[in-house]
């Protein structure tokens, strides 16, 4: 995995995914001067803390180690690797990425590609989920009715933090919209608001920030705009 798919280094590393993220408007704003929005900022979480994390709140949901009746996604899912560490790593009903940058999605498609390859070939049974799904969206108009846990890197996204309460507005008006009651959302150093339950927060390394993250996981309570 971190060798083939998502190595640090060569034609697929970490610059070179970060630099592929760049390719959907980034640089028009520092050619105007200005400093670009956080949700064209890449970054990656480690793939071992966010399974950490996934069982804790897996936990919360009352989701055992067998989850193939369960969906989970990663809204902001880059270039899909926490996504694949997921499908590969834990038995799924579905493991679904949300990005909206169409740069860093093609990569996913293409990781995905290279994946199913080699399961076709020297590694049968590589993929533990039975549906894996990546899809050029955003969080404000994909459908997410039928998730069951959600995860959301939002380290970088502090411009949607208001005041000193670290909600985040808008990423809680979407997802009070279009996740369903029950639903469990984690998301890193911000936590969402009114709708939402803060059921844990753990600390977890974090060596892309320099140290350590906070996850909070929550639990829905309001139901969706559908229910």
């Amino acid at each position: 995995f971190h060798e083939t798919l998502f190595p640090e280094e060569g034609e697929v590393g970490y610059w070179e995914r970060n630099s592929a993220s760049r390719t959907d408007g980034y640089w028009e704003y520092i050619k105007r001067g200005e400093e670009p929005p956080q949700t064209l900022v890449y970054g990656e979480y480690p793939t071992d803390t966010f399974l950490e994390m996934i069982d804790r709140a897996c936990g919360h949901a009352g989701i055992g180690a067998d989850r193939s009746e369960f969906r989970m996604a990663d809204l902001g899912s880059g270039t899909g690797r926490l996504v694949l560490w997921c499908a590969i790593n834990q038995r799924w009903k579905s493991c679904r990425g949300v990005e909206f940058l169409e740069s860093i999605h093609k990569v996913a498609a293409d990781r995905l590609e290279i994946a199913r390859a080699a399961e076709a070939t020297d590694l049968p049974g590589l993929i533990k989920a039975d549906e894996v799904i990546f899809e050029c969206d955003s969080w404000d108009t994909a459908d997410l009715s039928n998730l069951d846990v959600v995860f959301v890197y939002s380290t970088g996204l502090a411009e949607m933090v208001r005041d000193e309460s670290n909600v985040l507005v808008e990423l809680t008006d979407s997802l009070n919209k279009r996740l369903r009651k029950g639903c469990v959302v984690i998301t890193t150093e911000y936590r969402l608001g009114e709708g939402f339950r803060l059921i844990e927060s753990a600390d977890g390394q974090n060596d892309f920030i320099g140290g350590v993250s906070t996850a909070f996981m929550h639990i829905k309570e309001s139901p969706g705009d559908w229910e």
